[in-house]
């Protein structure tokens, strides 16, 4: 009887052992709906490699000339030159950053995957998602005949994108996650 007695005890000790153990760890997990709003707010789409670098050069030499043309301009005393250049420099500095931290996600679509824990909800996630446009500014310079600070001549900018593509979500936490 005190054997039993034992053995029931060390049973009821691992049991709240694990209880406790669990109890102190959250298992997050979400529906579709949550994942595809974290997903918008929070994740970005990446060009691929060789699309980046060669957009990444073309938008860093763009923004190195217009910001020394306003830096020029400003040593001179041409404040209006000097904000007009800078203005186009921070469009492609912009785009630069877009760039080179991933496009911002306009749309996603997510379906659980894995084992279901309650009520549609799941902790990994299979999504399509859709970037937004990446609006690349076209400028040129024209000089002029009096020699003064070259005009600047906006065109419409260049579109990139949208851009099509799965990522697939883990939830890390109540409103974290982590992508690839």
């Amino acid at each position: 009887m005190k054997r039993s007695v034992v053995i029931a005890m060390v049973v009821l000790a691992c049991l709240g052992t694990s209880a406790a153990a669990t109890a102190g760890r959250v298992v997050h997990a979400w529906t579709a709906p949550k994942a595809e709003r974290v997903l918008t707010r929070d994740a970005t789409v990446q060009l691929a490699a060789p699309e980046r670098a060669a957009l990444e050069d073309e938008l860093l030499q763009k923004a190195m000339v217009f910001s020394a043309l306003a830096y020029g301009a400003a040593e001179v005393g041409d404040s209006q030159a000097s904000l007009a250049y800078e203005r186009i420099a921070q469009q492609y500095r912009s785009a630069l950053w877009s760039v080179r931290g991933g496009i911002d996600i306009a749309e996603a679509d997510c379906a659980g995957s894995g084992r279901e824990f309650v009520a549609d909800r799941f902790r990994r996630f299979d999504c399509i998602v859709t970037s937004e446009v990446l609006r690349v500014p076209t400028t040129e310079l024209e000089t002029t005949a009096d020699g003064d600070w070259p005009s600047i001549v906006e065109r419409e900018p260049r579109l990139v994108g949208p851009y099509l593509t799965q990522l697939r979500v883990r939830v890390t936490g109540n409103s974290s996650l982590a992508y690839e």
